[in-house]
């Protein structure tokens, strides 16, 4: 089986789902995801949002901040995301993922 896109949205559980498809998601090489990036609900459920970020960026996905003016003029860093959303400011965002 394969997947061609995958939206979790997921209360800040989105880094355990992803550690569970896997193997999917090696399968599918050209698989498209659309997940909130929310580090307070992260944080909650027990994962460090940068340990999520990196966990994308392990898996071969570019990530795309979907807030904002320049939307997929280039990929946004872990760092840039960290310092955008935080727990204390309560902000979350969607992120476009591709390979």
């Amino acid at each position: 089986m394969k997947a061609d896109f995958i939206k979790m949205d997921i209360e800040g559980f989105e880094e355990k789902a992803l550690k569970g498809m896997r193997n999917l998601l090696q399968r599918s090489r050209t698989v498209k995801i659309l997940t909130e990036f929310y580090p307070k609900y992260l944080i909650l459920a027990g994962t460090k949002p940068e340990d999520y970020l990196k966990q994308l960026s392990g898996l071969g996905f570019k990530v795309y901040d979907l807030h904002g003016h320049d939307v997929f003029s280039r990929p946004a860093s872990v760092k840039m995301l960290l310092e955008r959303y935080t727990f204390e400011n309560n902000h979350l965002t969607n992120l476009l993922c591709l390979r």
